[in-house]
């Protein structure tokens, strides 16, 4: 078994390695601080320029999203064309959402027509058809998203 380390009160009093180049690397920038302070000053501006731009951006986002719930909210008789209004109002995430919404309620409508009459190509199948394919170029896709895209525009097809 190895003894225990004695220490005494010199030994830490005295500065490790550690502690003495830390201590002059200090001393070497207080030294040189005029070199360091254009630096600080550039990196505190970008910072900044970072963080305002995302603030920016998330307002932005919300005021997206808001416009989106108020074309959700109206009447359903005027609730599509305000959809399709707001869809060229926004853009990023409620643009895509806004686009699978007209898809899917141009196909549920295309399903009820193909119901009542198989023999006549539904026209709001077309529609889905567009609507899908606007939701399509959102670049934000997860792969479930666009595979479930696919398959329903598949299905809109098909009618």
């Amino acid at each position: 078994m190895a003894e225990t380390p004695r220490i005494d009160r010199k030994g830490i009093k005295k500065d490790d390695l550690f502690v003495s180049r830390g201590r002059n690397v200090l001393d070497g920038m207080v030294r040189q601080r005029a070199r360091f302070v254009p630096i600080a000053i550039v990196i505190a501006a970008v910072l900044l320029g970072v963080s305002a731009y995302q603030w920016w951006d998330s307002d932005q986002l919300e005021k997206n999203w808001a416009e989106v719930h108020q074309a959700m909210s109206t009447e359903e008789a005027k609730r599509w064309d305000a959809m399709k209004k707001v869809y060229g109002e926004v853009s990023g995430r409620p643009k895509f959402f806004v686009a699978v919404t007209l898809a899917d309620h141009y196909f549920a409508e295309s399903k009820k027509e193909y119901a009542k009459d198989s023999k006549v190509v539904p026209p709001s199948s077309a529609s889905a058809l567009e609507w899908y394919d606007k939701a399509l170029t959102y670049s934000g896709l997860l792969a479930p998203e666009k595979q479930l895209l696919i398959i329903d525009k598949g299905a809109a097809f098909e009618i």
